[in-house]
């Protein structure tokens, strides 16, 4: 669960614990480590979930708690997942930056959107249907997709 003013603050600028992690994660692209992670992303299917191992642990060492990696990576549409991917080898193979941000979409499903004029940095927006929302008394929010709602299960802005 996240609090109201968290909630709105990510809705204000499109930042979130994980576009942070994300972007952190993205940036760190020098080193044999990092030539490695590279590498491992030109591979089609690499974000697929679970996430492999090597990626998995460049994210959380980009401070992100596992339970948002299984959240916010890991229950992402592996065919958005595949666009994501090819996007990040672009801006990579061209040493451009990369811009993560998430929203909400009035749509029924997960969306991505990539923002790619070719010149500038690469921005990859997640886009949450606005139906998960979920309000409490106590001011938190969450985002709770059909398929977890049953289970009573729950996902923090992250």
């Amino acid at each position: 669960m996240s609090s109201l003013k968290t909630f709105i603050a990510a809705l204000r600028t499109g930042e979130t614990r994980t576009t942070k992690a994300l972007d952190r994660a993205v940036s760190r692209r020098r080193g044999a480590n990092a030539a490695h992670l590279i590498a491992l992303l030109h591979k089609r299917g690499a974000l697929k979930a679970p996430l492999q191992p090597e990626l998995r642990k460049a994210v959380r060492d980009a401070e992100l708690p596992e339970r948002f990696v299984q959240r916010c990576i890991d229950e992402w549409p592996d065919a958005q997942k595949e666009q994501i991917r090819r996007a990040l080898v672009s801006a990579i193979s061209e040493s451009r930056p990369v811009r993560f941000a998430w929203g909400l979409t009035p749509a029924p499903r997960h969306s991505t959107e990539i923002d790619d004029a070719r010149r500038g940095a690469v921005t990859i927006t997640a886009l949450t249907p606005r139906s998960f929302l979920r309000a409490h008394s106590d001011g938190s929010v969450d985002v709770v997709p059909p398929k977890a709602a049953d289970h009573k299960k729950a996902t923090t802005v992250g």
